[in-house]
Formats: structure tokens, sequence, C-alpha cells
């Protein structure tokens, strides 16, 4: 099923959208929806789904995800800078770029594709749990991408199953990679924070408290 095109793409900033024009923060836009086929939905939230599909020019998979409307552009940009500054780590979901919807107008964001499942579905097929081995790596990895987005000054502040990606595992080869930056916030603004972040027996005490000066120490709780 290819994303189909009812009206022309509303500019941005004045540009024109198309692959190479500017928006806010001179983030660049990679052409529209138009450009990918969609395959399938990956996910649907509260707040937006995901679906998988192929880029029409390259064939590369990657994971588009657009907001349920109204879509505020600048949460998009938000999510998209936070992924942008992560990065090249191997642990937390590669970031292409930022796309407009042919339909609505609206921002999305192009990711890299993760063949596998969440760690929720995966938890929900093993009765047993997984093996402490893998545990283990998967837990080591999951430091190493907090880590990296502490070092960013990035808090993710929603850190739990459904929002981490494991890959590889039919190879023998299991790695995992953190997901959906959607709530996430930076160390360097001023509280109060976003209160409705975080899942469940997953939130930090000082969240489900309401206080609004939490810091990284929240996605420790949540990993631990």
């Amino acid at each position: 099923m290819a994303f189909t095109c009812k009206r022309p793409a509303a500019s941005l900033d004045g540009h024109a959208s198309r692959p190479g024009a500017m928006c806010r923060k001179r983030r660049r836009v990679i052409g529209t929806t138009y450009d990918y086929d969609q395959e399938s939905c990956l996910s649907r939230g509260k707040f937006g789904a995901v679906v998988k599909a192929r880029c029409r020019a390259t064939g590369q998979l990657v994971a588009i995800k657009s907001l349920h409307d109204p879509a505020d552009p600048r949460e998009v940009l938000r999510e998209a800078r936070f992924l942008e500054a992560c990065g090249g780590h191997p642990h937390i979901v590669g970031f292409c770029g930022v796309t407009l919807d042919y339909v609505t107008d609206e921002l999305c964001l192009v990711m890299d594709y993760v063949e596998g499942k969440s760690l929720k579905v995966l938890l929900s097929e093993r009765s047993g749990g997984l093996p402490e081995a893998t545990v283990c790596t998967f837990m080591w990895q999951l430091l190493t991408a907090a880590k990296k987005m502490h070092g960013c000054h990035i808090v993710h502040c929603d850190i739990n199953p459904a929002n981490i990606l494991v890959g590889g595992e039919g190879a023998g080869r299991g790695f995992v990679k953190i997901c959906d930056l959607g709530v996430a916030m930076s160390m360097s603004e001023a509280p109060p924070y976003e209160e409705e972040a975080g899942m469940g027996e997953y939130r930090a005490p000082e969240m489900l408290l309401g206080k609004e000066d939490y810091d990284a120490l929240v996605d420790t709780w949540s990993l631990g």
C-alpha cells in the first residue's frame, strides 16, 4: 500500500516541501511520504503510530512515526533533535530525518527499521523469561544507551519494555535498541517537566509523587 497524495504538501517557513527543503532549526525535510510504500503498521499508541515503509528510490526499509491529530510540529522536531543527538549509538534507534505526510501536510519522523519485536511482546511469549546470559547482555546494552542519552543531556522518561526493540534474535545474536523519545526532556530545560511521562511500575517514585524537578535518575529506576 502506498502513501497516496490528495493535495500538494505544505511548505515550511516559506520553503517548498521537496527533497532538500529546510524546516525550523534548519532540519532537513527528506521528501514526503509519497516517496515511501507502506508495508505494515508496527505499532499504534496513545500519541501516534509507527509504520514499516520502503523507500521507492532506494528500496531501504524504514519506520515512519506520525502523531495523532492534531500533530504539533514542535513535538516532532523536538524528538528528531533528541534522536539526532544520539545518532550512531548501536542501541538507540537510528534517525534518518523528517518527512512530510503527503495527505495531512504534517511532519513525520523517519527512523531505521529494526527487524524484530518489542521486549514487551518477547516477554509475553516467554513464560519462563529470558536466559540469564541474554538478560546480562541486554542490560549492558541498555545501560550504554542510557549513558549516551544522559551524556547528551537527554532523559528518556519512558523506558519500558514497549519502548525497547529486540532484533537479531533468530540469528542468535540478539540486541536491543531504545526507541520512542516522544516524552523525553532536556536537562538544560527548567522544570516543570512532563507530568504524564512513564508507564506503570516503570515510573520512578519522584514521578509518581508529582515532583516537577526529576532528573536522569528516573531512567535508572526504569532500567533497574
